[in-house]
């Protein structure tokens, strides 16, 4: 289903936080995709979250997210990425 874009059904099927997690998110419903990522503990459920944290314009819980990413992986080049964008857009506030 996910691979036939077909994420709502997806969202309803996956166990698996990370997947239903990215189901939500190809829907737009980040908030409800956070609430799955936040019931696992690794990189790309961190780094998911931050994504949708700056989606919803939460720079500061975004970056907090992308934060506890890099303590599990430091060389997250992609969260570092996404944490300097963010970091930026929060000092033109």
């Amino acid at each position: 289903m996910y691979k036939d874009k077909k994420y709502k059904e997806a969202s309803e099927k996956f166990q698996d936080h990370i997947w239903k997690g990215n189901s939500l998110y190809k829907q737009q419903k980040y908030q409800e995709a956070i609430n799955d990522y936040k019931n696992e503990n690794s990189y790309t459920s961190h780094f998911n979250a931050g994504n949708c944290y700056a989606f919803l314009n939460s720079f500061e819980k975004a970056i907090a997210e992308y934060n506890l990413a890099l303590n599990i992986n430091p060389a997250g080049s992609e969260a570092i990425h996404n944490k300097k964008i963010l970091e930026i857009e929060t000092m033109k506030k």
